[in-house]
């Protein structure tokens, strides 16, 4: 849902914003296994599948990683900033 409203927000910004948002949707969707289904006591055994799920996305859709590191680097910008701009406010 989050993603939509962004996407939502993008539409007006342009291209590039809309890309963005693209980008930080697949990276999401396509580690969703790894990031919301694993478990601190998961074994091998469990943990095997979600890696499966995940390279199934990377079958599809080879820029992944790339797509992670983009978004990654995104939320750290945007970390940054809010983290600058609360000191400077207090």
């Amino acid at each position: 849902m989050l993603v939509d409203l962004a996407m939502i927000s993008a539409t007006g910004q342009g291209d590039l914003e809309v890309q963005k948002v693209s980008c930080l949707h697949a990276a999401a969707t396509g580690y969703a296994p790894l990031i919301y289904d694993m478990k601190r006591e998961m074994g091998f055994r469990e943990f095997l599948p979600l890696c499966q799920a995940v390279w199934r996305t990377l079958d599809v859709d080879d820029k992944l990683p790339d797509k992670f590191v983009c978004a990654f680097l995104k939320l750290l910008y945007i970390v940054s900033f809010v983290t600058i701009l609360f000191f400077i406010v207090m």
